[in-house]
C-alpha cells in the first residue's frame, strides 16, 4: 500500500482519538482516587467505618480504568509513531514538496507527549492503588491483641 498524505492525516486523527479516550479514562481514575480521599477523610475525622470489601472492590475497579486507559493509549501511541514514521517516509522521497500533511509540524511531537505523560499517569495510579490495598492487606494480617 502506497503512502499517501491523506492517509497519514487519517492516521493522525484517529491516534489523537485514542489518547483523548486515554486522558479521558485518567480523568475517571482521578475522579475515583477523590473518592478515596473524601472517604478516608471521613474515616479518619468523624470515626466512619469503611467496609472492606466495598474499599478493595473500588481499588479494583479503578485500577481495571487505568490498564483500559493505559491499553487505549498505546493504541494511539503506536499510530502515532507510525504517523509519524510515514511522513518522515514521504519527506525523505519528497524532499521539496509542499504538502503541509505530510510534512512534520509540532503538533505531532506534542501529540505523542501528551500519550506519554496519560501512560505515566495512568501507570502511577496503579502504582498507589497498589500500595492501599497492600496496606489494606497488611491491617488484615495483623493478629488482634487481646
Amino acid at each position: 500500500m502506497p503512502l499517501s498524505a491523506a492517509s497519514c492525516a487519517q492516521s493522525n486523527d484517529i491516534s489523537r482519538w485514542f489518547t483523548l479516550v486515554g486522558v479521558a479514562f485518567s480523568f475517571l481514575s482521578t475522579f475515583f482516587a477523590h473518592g478515596f480521599l473524601t472517604l478516608a477523610r471521613q474515616a479518619i475525622n468523624e470515626g466512619k467505618l469503611v467496609s472492606r470489601s466495598y474499599l478493595v472492590q473500588n481499588l479494583v475497579r479503578n485500577t481495571n480504568i487505568n490498564l483500559l486507559g493505559i491499553g487505549i493509549t498505546l493504541v494511539g501511541l503506536q499510530a502515532s509513531v507510525g504517523t509519524l514514521v510515514s511522513k518522515a517516509m514521504l519527506a525523505a522521497n519528497q524532499p521539496f514538496a509542499a504538502n503541509p500533511n505530510s510534512t512534520l509540524v509540532s503538533l505531532d511531537v506534542f501529540s505523542l507527549q501528551a500519550s506519554t505523560n496519560t501512560l505515566l499517569a495512568h501507570f502511577l495510579s496503579i502504582v498507589f492503588t497498589n500500595l492501599i490495598l497492600g496496606a489494606i492487606n497488611k491491617v488484615r494480617a495483623k493478629p488482634i491483641a487481646g
